[in-house]
């Protein structure tokens, strides 16, 4: 944890950073963007067709890992307080 404990604005930062993130990838990667270059004719070799194939399951494993623990922080900090 770092030296600036309960410093709210630092963790206010990092919240809206998160979303920024999300927001940004998904206007600026469209999935037909992508869909469409995979369409054209010739675009790519079994090699690169393997490269780019791990990669989007890769992506894909860290995108949900990152909604599920966001998710579980919410849930979690909402619990911050609370009695049993």
């Amino acid at each position: 944890m770092s030296s600036h404990s309960h410093d709210l604005a630092a963790l206010e930062k990092n919240i809206e950073a998160i979303h920024g993130i999300f927001k940004c990838s998904s206007e600026e990667h469209k999935a037909e963007r992508l869909i469409g270059i995979i369409h054209n004719l010739g675009w790519t070799s079994i090699a690169e067709y393997a490269l780019v194939a791990h990669g989007l399951e890769n992506a894909l494993a860290q995108a949900e890992a990152a909604t599920k623990t966001y998710a579980a922080l919410v849930e979690d900090a909402q619990k911050v307080g609370q009695r049993a």
